[in-house]
C-alpha cells in the first residue's frame, strides 16, 4: 500500500502513532526523542553522508511521487482544490524552487558556528507505563503533489490506560496535553510532516536542537515540540502548538508592540540558534534566485522585459554594497506566517531552509512580507509602516546600527522576488503591476535612495 494511504488509514495509524508519540507523552521526559541528535552528533557525519541516509531503501519508495498522486487521484475528501491552492501560496513552494545542495560539512559548520550543542535530557529511571492512545481524527491540511502532504492527526490520550470510544465533537476546542496529567483523559493534535523522498531529518534534528537548547515551552520564545518519526511513512511528527499567526496582528492596534518581540525572537535565534545542517546562504545566492525567477515573468510579459531588466541591475547593485557579514544561523523563511502568537509567547515554525547567512536576511524577508501583504489586503503598502519601524529599530539596537542598510537591502530584493511569486499564485496575480511599480520606486528613483530611507 502507497505510504501517504496508509497515513491517511486510521486503523494501522493508531499503533504507529502509539509508538511515536507515546514516548514523548509518557512523564513529559524528552529522552526517547533524542536520539537522532545524539546520533548525528556523535557520529561526525557529513552532510553528504546525512542526505545518504535519508534517501536509504528505509526512506526512500521506488515508485517516487506515485504515493502522493495516487492520493490526488482517489478523489479522497481530505484534499480539496482549496488545499491544493493553498499549497502553492505556502512557504513551501518557494522552498523547492532554491537547491540546497553542497552543505558544509559538521567540522566546518563547528568552525562557523561556535554555539555549544544544547545539552541532552538525563533518562528518568521511574519510567511509567505509557499512556493509551487513541486516534479520533484525521485532517490533510496542506498537499502538494509528488512532493509534501501536511496532515493533522486528533488523539485521546489517557494515562489510566482506559479511553472513551466517542471522538471529539466537530469544531469542539482540543485540550492541549503537556506530558504531565494526573489522571484522566485529554486531547492534543499532532501534526505529520510527510516528504515525498524520505523523511526530513535534517529539519526535525533542527528543531528537536532548539527545543532541547531552550526554545522549549518555559521561555518566552518557542519552538513546537517535536516528536517523534514513522519512516516508513516518510513522517515527522510535532505537537500542534495553540496560537494565532501574527499576519494579521501586525497591521492591529499592538502590532509595534509585536513587531519588537519579532525582532527579539530573530535575535534570539541568530545568538542562540545550533549550528545549522545546510549550507550557508550568502548575498550571491540571493541575486542567484532573483536572476532566475525574474525573468520567467518578462517571459510571460515581454512588454514588462525592460523594466524588470532594470529592476534586476538595481537589485545586482544593491547586493554588491552590502558588507561581508558574519554568518550566524538563520532562519531563512522569517515571515508572520511563521510566527504563532500565544500571549506573550512567539512560536517560531517551519525550519526546511534554516542555515548560516546574514542576520538582516531574516528581518529584511520579514519586513518585505508585511509590505507584500498591506498592499495586497489593506490597500496600501504604508498600512504596517509603524509595525516595519518599530521591528527595524529594535533589531538594531539588539544587533547594532550597522544593520539596518542590510535588513533595508533584503526587504527590496525580497519585494523584488514577490513579483515572480505573484505570478505562481493565481489570486495574486493583478497585483504583479502595483509590485512593479512599488519595487521601482523603491530601487531606481534616486539610485535607491528610498531602499536606505535617505
Amino acid at each position: 500500500m502507497p505510504f501517504l494511504a496508509s497515513a491517511l488509514d486510521p486503523s494501522g495509524m493508531e499503533a504507529r502513532l502509539h509508538e511515536a508519540v507515546a514516548p514523548f507523552l509518557n512523564t513529559g521526559s524528552r529522552e526517547s526523542g533524542v536520539a537522532s541528535l545524539r546520533s548525528l552528533r556523535e557520529s561526525g557525519k557529513s552532510e553528504d553522508e546525512i542526505s545518504a541516509d535519508e534517501a536509504s531503501p528505509r526512506n526512500r519508495r521506488e515508485s517516487g511521487g506515485a504515493p502522493f498522486r495516487s492520493l490526488r487521484e482517489s478523489g479522497k475528501s481530505e484534499v480539496s482544490r482549496d488545499e491544493t491552492s493553498a499549497s502553492e501560496d505556502s512557504a513551501r513552494n518557494r522552498r523547492e524552487s532554491v537547491g540546497l545542495e553542497g552543505e558544509s560539512t559538521r567540522e566546518e559548520r563547528a568552525e562557523n558556528f561556535p554555539t555549544p550543542d544544547p545539552p541532552l535530557p538525563t533518562p528518568r529511571s521511574d519510567r511509567r507505563e505509557r499512556p493509551a492512545l487513541r486516534l479520533a481524527g484525521i485532517r490533510v491540511v496542506r498537499h502538494k503533489p509528488g512532493k509534501r502532504c501536511l496532515i493533522e492527526y486528533d488523539i485521546e490520550v489517557s494515562e489510566d490506560g482506559s479511553l472513551h470510544r466517542e471522538a471529539p465533537r466537530s469544531g469542539a476546542g482540543l485540550i492541549e496535553y503537556d506530558g504531565e496529567m494526573s489522571g484522566g483523559e485529554s486531547f492534543l493534535t499532532v501534526i505529520g510532516k510527510v516528504r515525498a523522498r524520505g523523511v526530513d531529518a535534517k529539519s526535525h534534528i533542527v528543531q528537536r536542537g532548539l527545543w532541547e537548547g531552550g526554545f522549549d515551552d518555559g521561555g518566552r520564545f518557542a519552538v513546537p515540540r517535536p516528536l517523534g518519526e514513522i519512516p516508513e511513512l516518510h513522517m515527522w511528527l510535532q505537537k500542534k502548538e495553540p496560537g494565532t499567526m501574527a499576519t494579521e496582528m501586525l497591521a492591529g492596534p499592538d502590532g509595534e508592540r509585536l513587531a519588537r518581540g519579532v525582532a527579539e525572537l530573530a535575535h534570539e535565534l541568530h545568538t542562540r540558534g545550533v549550528a545549522p545542517l545546510r549550507k550557508p546562504h550568502t548575498m550571491d545566492d540571493e541575486l542567484r534566485i532573483l536572476h532566475e525567477r525574474l525573468p520567467l515573468v518578462s517571459e510571460e510579459k515581454p512588454g514588462w522585459r525592460g523594466r524588470v531588466d532594470r529592476i534586476l541591475a538595481a537589485c545586482r547593485s544593491l547586493g554588491e554594497s552590502v558588507p561581508e557579514p558574519k554568518k550566524v544561523p538563520i532562519h531563512r523563511d522569517f515571515y508572520a506566517d511563521q510566527i504563532l502568537v500565544d500571549g506573550e509567547k512567539l512560536r517560531l515554525l517551519d525550519f526546511d531552509l534554516y542555515c548560516g547567512g546574514d542576520p538582516a536576511l531574516d528581518i529584511g524577508n520579514f519586513i518585505a512580507h508585511v509590505t507584500e501583504h498591506s498592499m495586497r489586503t489593506l490597500g496600501t503598502p504604508d498600512a504596517s509602516i509603524e509595525s516595519e519601524h518599530a521591528m527595524e529599530a529594535r533589531f538594531a539596537e539588539l544587533s547594532g546600527e550597522r544593520v539596518r542598510g542590510a535588513v533595508r537591502v533584503y526587504a527590496a530584493l525580497t519585494l523584488a522576488r514577490h513579483i515572480h511569486i505573484s505570478r505562481r499564485i493565481p489570486e495574486r496575480r493583478r497585483f504583479t503591476a502595483g509590485l512593479l511599480e512599488l519595487c521601482e520606486e523603491r530601487l531606481l528613483v534616486g539610485g535607491g535612495r528610498r531602499v536606505f530611507g535617505i
